[in-house]
């Protein structure tokens, strides 16, 4: 008879007691373990020390917590040194998403949270051979706009909450760009705010992935009925 397989386990740390319940319950109902912390009792080592954490999840949100100082405390805890790390944060604290990400955070996610992006990370952090979420193919142009710099390149794929492309230059992880491009069978082009999330270089220039921030509720809509049509 096989082995079963360990449960995995999340350690959630976020100030807000109502928070960590509502967030706790969801990833319960994907089938992970979770672990709660206010953050205010120590090092992540103290508050899980004899459980094995397979991922962090910090909660960056609000200026009760300073987000990269948080995860080099976590960093620097012997157990969690190469423990994925997930922040949360929201539309006041996106600015040190970039911060975040230097310091050791492998994703993130704005607050509210969307059930199905949530799924999405923990699988892409967790999972050895996560599924393929609403990931399509998708050669058409994108205009990349970094704020001081305009790039034309061509859009690779598109996923649920994010997007991969080719471009010339490349681009610097955890900086925000807009994107504007056409979908397939469609004439209005399509506006979001993103943060990069990967830059390498590839044959033909940059290739780049990115995580949507900013997007309408139209556009989301728009961008679902692509993903169902699977084209």
């Amino acid at each position: 008879m096989g082995k079963e397989a360990r449960v995995k386990a999340v350690l959630l740390i976020d100030p807000s007691e109502d928070s960590r319940g509502g967030l706790a319950a969801q990833m319960e109902a994907f089938g992970y373990h979770v672990l709660t912390a206010d953050g205010e009792a120590g090092g992540p080592g103290e508050i899980a020390p004899e459980r094995t954490v397979d991922l962090v999840i910090l909660d960056a949100a609000g200026p009760a917590v300073d987000g990269p100082a948080a995860i080099a405390r976590i960093r620097g805890a012997v157990p969690f040194e190469t423990v994925p790390i997930l922040v949360l944060t929201d539309t006041d604290t996106i600015g040190t998403v970039g911060e975040c990400l230097r310091a050791g955070a492998d994703d993130y996610l704005v607050k509210p949270i969307d059930t199905r992006l949530l799924y999405q990370r923990l699988q892409n952090l967790l999972e050895p051979n996560p599924r393929n979420y609403g990931r399509v193919p998708c050669h058409v142009v994108v205009e990349v706009n970094t704020g001081h710099d305009q790039h034309t390149g061509e859009l690779l794929e598109l996923s649920e909450g994010g997007a991969g492309f080719l471009l010339s230059a490349p681009l610097v992880k955890g900086d925000i760009v807009k994107l504007a491009f056409v979908l397939p069978r469609e004439a209005e082009p399509v506006s979001v705010g993103a943060q990069v999330v990967h830059c390498r270089e590839a044959e033909g220039g940059y290739q780049s992935g990115v995580n949507f921030i900013i997007i309408h509720q139209e556009t989301k809509e728009r961008l679902r009925r692509f993903w169902e049509r699977g084209e």
